[in-house]
């Protein structure tokens, strides 16, 4: 069955690119709730859901998408599981350490819900007193690629015997990790309904965890994680921030993200405060990268409300999540559409791949799956370099052998902007020219390995740094006229004046450097 063709998408080091993955109508109405592992041989697996009118309806589908080749090209769409009379379904998979075995965490869930297929609209909402989870652990022994049937996990042991009217649960919003020790962590959200509001169906959610520490054979249940907001917890993000020490984010509505931490491997939990992060009531995800920083990408706009779900930003934690950095704005959009309901991972070479859940509010309403691609550099603060740098135009092509990338820039050198190419500001010249400038290290990358970013540049274009040469960019201006590129300095020495030069080639239209130049922590 082909449901799409994914177009080619790429990666550029310490850049953003950003896709539309699949367009909302293709297959479905809606594609939302992506989930990403990858394979020891470098495969990396994309699984989502597919549903039309309404997240709650019961024909939703699983789909994945292989890519080969860390998230450049992917094969098209097909069906992963589904389950329509058993209701929604939404797997988790986690490879565990070694790469040969991997566990998947099932959570199925039956809503009463009524649609109207025509009009596209929801007749009868869902009422969470009605609806009811059961959640499977599933073991594979090749890696991921094959589940077994799996056991399920009673409810009592989530809920500690809450049990909904009638019986059963309403449960989900998981996420799983594994600590250094080995223990498997499974972080999720029940409905209590001695805290929730059965007239109206309103539901107030308490957070568990459960731990295993035989691979996922056996289970025991962690203490509730609770607050007094409207609605409770809801999704948990966990990461391991020093052996059997563990950070926890998670969703409410009290306009900022809780937090709450465990120093026992998730069997007990601090009493939950507010972080400082300014959230609506939309799904928060954090993963620890491999650099053992924090990465956060999260709706950055306080609100009580699941409104607004726009920006989505990204932001580093260094310190384990005591305090985080400057936020990047990954994607914005207006009004009531969204850019929320997102998965990720870092990739096996240090690039990030985001899926993201891209909601128009036109009606009838539609989900595209975006995709951006990037990696911790991307994330890192830049310190631009003075916007006024000196300029010499070199029709002889003499300025190499007479090593001008050497010298202090004397009344012969003009001054020039880099925000703006050379022609635009008045030389009416095509050829070889050199740009120069001074700088010193900013204190906050003394010691550190540092990249130049380059905005842009017009031309093919050779660097010196300190009179040492450290690289070129040579592709064809009609290719790279627009686009950044980076290059690695290493570390600087403080408290001196370091100088820049580059020679930049163009023999017709705008030429020269236009957009500004940054050091960066590599």
């Amino acid at each position: 069955m082909k449901i799409a063709t994914i177009t080619p998408m790429r990666y550029t080091p310490g850049e953003l690119e950003y896709f539309q993955f699949i367009r909302g109508g293709v297959g479905a109405d809606h594609h939302q709730g992506p989930t990403f592992h990858q394979f020891t041989d470098g495969t990396v697996r994309m699984i989502w859901a597919a549903y039309d009118i309404d997240e709650c309806s019961p024909n939703s589908v699983v789909l994945y998408s292989d890519s080969f080749d860390r998230g450049i090209t992917w094969s098209d769409p097909q069906v992963y599981m589904a389950d329509y009379p058993g209701g929604l379904i939404a797997p988790c998979v986690l490879l565990l350490h070694g790469g040969r075995e991997a566990i998947m965490v099932l959570v199925k869930v039956r809503h009463r819900i009524e649609v109207d297929p025509v009009r596209k609209v929801v007749l009868t909402g869902w009422d969470y007193f009605q609806s009811r989870s059961r959640v499977f652990v599933r073991h594979s022994t090749d890696g991921g690629r094959t589940f077994d049937h799996g056991q399920e996990i009673p409810c009592q042991l989530i809920t500690g015997g809450k049990e909904l009217p009638g019986g059963g649960m309403y449960y989900g919003d998981i996420s799983v990790v594994q600590l250094q020790s080995g223990r498997i962590v499974v972080s999720g959200n029940f409905m209590d309904p001695k805290r929730s509001e059965n007239r109206s169906g309103i539901g107030h959610f308490v957070g568990v965890c459960l731990l295993s520490d035989d691979g996922g054979r056996t289970w025991r249940r962690s203490d509730e994680i609770s607050v007094d907001t409207p609605r409770g917890v809801m999704e948990m993000q966990i990461a391991e921030v020093e052996p059997d020490h563990l950070f926890c984010l998670f969703r409410n509505t009290s306009g900022y993200l809780c937090q709450t931490h465990s120093e026992d491997g998730g069997e007990t939990w601090s009493k939950p405060e507010r972080s400082p992060l300014p959230s609506p009531e939309s799904m928060p995800r954090m993963i620890k990268l491999r650099s053992g920083n924090l990465l956060l990408v999260w709706n950055n706009v306080s609100s009580t409300t699941q409104q607004p779900r726009h920006p989505l930003s990204a932001v580093l934690s260094r310190d384990g999540g005591r305090t985080w950095g400057t936020p990047k704005v990954v994607a914005d959009e207006l009004g009531e559409n969204q850019v929320s309901n997102h998965g990720m991972i870092q990739l096996d070479d240090g690039r990030i791949l985001l899926a993201i859940n891209h909601y128009r509010a036109v009606h009838p309403t539609t989900s595209d799956l975006d995709m951006a691609i990037f990696d911790e550099t991307w994330l890192h603060e830049e310190y631009p370099l003075p916007l006024v740098w000196r300029f010499r135009t070199d029709p002889a092509n003499r300025g190499e052998a007479e090593q001008w990338y050497a010298v202090q820039p004397d009344a012969s050198w003009s001054e020039i902007r880099t925000d703006s190419d050379w022609v635009s500001q008045g030389y009416r010249y095509y050829g070889t020219a050199w740009y120069s400038v001074g700088f010193t290290c900013p204190d906050e990358l003394v010691g550190k390995e540092v990249i130049l970013r380059f905005g842009a540049v017009d031309g093919n274009c050779q660097v010196w740094l300190d009179a040492q040469y450290i690289g070129s960019q040579l592709e064809p201006p009609d290719v790279m006229w627009n686009k950044p590129f980076t290059l690695p300095i290493g570390q600087l020495e403080p408290n001196r004046e370091h100088r820049l030069v580059v020679r930049v080639t163009k023999d017709r239209l705008a030429a020269g450097i236009w957009k500004p130049v940054a050091l960066k922590e590599r």
